[in-house]
């Protein structure tokens, strides 16, 4: 009984010299054994996640089932030390059994630690890495924190227009960007004024109705307008109208169209009585415009937006209406047989144009610093707001995708150039400067991509340049399917890197979901709890892989047509 227990105890003694310490039983995942979420999975080689080789997934000509293990998206499961340890421990003698495992775990404690650099990181673990470090640190959302903090109404040519500028300069110093510049930008200056004051009478009753500026408008005659009203929702039924609207306010209200899945498609439909109401109001004779809001929202927030004028055509006052006050208008109207007043007074005013600046900064490439992938977005927003969505949410997808770009591994191939346009809102001067001020490296554009439709999740990404650049980008569009990101689809681009478009560059935009988008846009309700902050940093992960991708691939894209 003693010798026995004696035995034993040599063999305890000499089993635990080689058996492997509790910390290291625990074996870190791969990236490949990541979940789509990129989280690992508890049960790593339970029949739901793992099948044998026997299927002939990547069996090597291995038919051994149990050897290894491959899971459904390909990637091979390596047994663990403890794997290993308990099929030796069936098969082989004690001493023998005790031998292998201690020159097994020596070879393998050498080999990671005289393990020699393998180089640069593949594109796709570059990938996984920037969206896991987006998700965990939401950059993003701090970055748009700053901003709205820092600069909440950036209109063009206002002073907070003139403290976006200053913050995107010191955010781009701190993210470690090089070759920083101010480009200078004339802008114009348009100021709102403190009144915007729409009643309508009828019945013997008046009724206020929710309205703000449209940007650009001039303002009404001190004491204000006053004048019947006349409905309409088209410029074709207004002309119609020719000797009836002599004289008259005309309310335009066409609605937006929520019956489209695309959002865009909507507002693209109902916008131009915003742009060119007042325009076509006096070419009838019509003594001021007042517009439905163009929104996908039934609520009494007014939404503004840009108007213009043409030279030749006489100045009338325009504004928006919200849709609520817009529908309480047109029930007023039918109620009392078209006999409706409207009074409106407002003091908003052009004043000269100022200086600003489109702010620049780059990820100079390693290898082909002077070919670019430009990522955009603008920097100013209306007055109403912060601006979170439209285009506060680009801005932080372009600098925290540099941030990650950075972080994740070396320099890509190309420079990756970070623009933060001015001016885009009401006159696009900041796309025309920069188009203009770098018309001689147009040509080493490889492409540009432009982010200006809120924060919501990415869904794709759509190209100007047909079906021939979707194929060329077509390992963007795998990569983007690998993280349920979207893909590359054709039609796409944006109003500030439109100007790129006659030198042939290559034009991208970047889509997320729209549904809520016009539920704020232009309007004082584009604050940034309307953002998710999860959300948001999907999008800027997106905008970074593909920028580095196109950046870092070996070869470069077919130009698009020239116009």
């Amino acid at each position: 009984m003693l010798s026995g227990m004696k035995k034993s105890s040599t063999s305890a003694r000499s089993t635990s010299r080689c058996r492997p310490r509790a910390a290291a039983t625990s074996r870190k995942k791969p990236a490949d054994e990541l979940d789509s979420a990129g989280v690992s999975s508890p049960h790593p080689q339970s029949a739901m996640d793992t099948i044998p080789v026997s299927t002939g997934i990547r069996n090597g000509g291995n038919d051994r089932e149990g050897d290894i293990r491959v899971r459904e998206n390909g990637a091979a499961i390596v047994p663990s030390h403890q794997d290993l340890h308990r099929e030796l421990r069936t098969t082989m003698p004690p001493m023998i059994r005790s031998a292998l495992v201690c020159v097994f775990l020596l070879a393998a404690a050498a080999s990671t630690v005289a393990q020699p650099d393998s180089g640069p990181k593949p594109l796709r673990v570059r990938a996984l890495d920037m969206l896991h470090e987006a998700l965990r640190s939401q950059g993003s959302y701090a970055i748009l924190s700053r901003l709205v903090k820092h600069a909440p109404k950036r209109l063009s040519g206002s002073p907070g227009g003139a403290a976006a500028v200053e913050w995107a300069h010191q955010e781009m110093t701190t993210l470690g960007l090089e070759n920083i510049r101010l480009e200078e930008v004339t802008v114009p200056r348009w100021v709102r004024g403190e009144i915007c004051d729409i009643r309508a009478a009828a019945g013997g009753a008046e009724h206020v109705l929710a309205a703000c500026a449209l940007g650009g408008s001039v303002g009404t005659p001190k004491g204000g307008l006053e004048a019947r009203v006349i409905e309409v929702k088209s410029f074709g039924q207004l002309r119609a109208l020719r000797e009836k609207a002599k004289g008259a306010i005309i309310f335009f209200n066409r609605p937006f169209d929520v019956t489209l899945r695309n959002t865009f498609m909507g507002y693209s439909r109902a916008v131009n009585q915003r742009s060119s109401g007042a325009v076509e109001a006096a070419k009838v004779g019509g003594i001021a415009a007042i517009v439905r809001s163009v929104t996908s929202a039934p609520d009494d927030a007014p939404h503004t937006g840009a108007m213009r004028y043409d030279d030749g055509i006489e100045k009338v006052p325009t504004a928006a209406i919200s849709v609520v006050a817009a529908n309480r208008l047109a029930a007023l109207l039918a109620r009392h047989g078209g006999e409706v007043s409207v009074r409106f007074r407002q003091d908003c005013a052009t004043l000269p144009p100022v200086k600003s600046a489109n702010v620049v900064g780059d990820i100079v490439g390693r290898e082909k610093p002077e070919e670019i992938v430009l990522i955009g977005a603008h920097l100013d927003g209306w007055d109403l707001a912060q601006g979170a969505q439209d285009d506060g949410a680009g801005v932080s997808h372009c600098l925290e995708a540099a941030r990650l770009i950075l972080k994740s591994g070396r320099k890509p191939r190309r420079t990756v150039r970070v623009v933060l346009y001015a001016n885009e809102e009401n006159g696009l001067g900041g796309g025309r400067a920069y188009a203009a001020q770098h018309a001689s490296e147009l040509e080493n554009h490889v492409l540009a991509i432009e982010t200006d439709a809120g924060a919501g999740p990415p869904r794709s990404f759509g190209v100007s340049g047909g079906q021939k650049l979707v194929d060329a980008l077509e390992h963007v569009s795998g990569l983007l399917r690998r993280y349920d990101l979207g893909q590359v689809v054709q039609g796409g681009g944006g109003a500030d890197i439109s100007t790129l478009r006659p030198a042939g560059v290559p034009l991208m935009g970047l889509r997320p979901a729209d549904h809520r988008y016009f539920d704020v846009h232009h309007s004082a309700k584009d604050t940034i709890d309307r953002v998710h902050p999860r959300e948001l940093a999907l999008g800027a992960a997106a905008l970074g892989m593909v920028a580095l991708a196109v950046a870092d691939a070996e070869k470069g894209l077919p130009r698009s047509p020239a116009r």
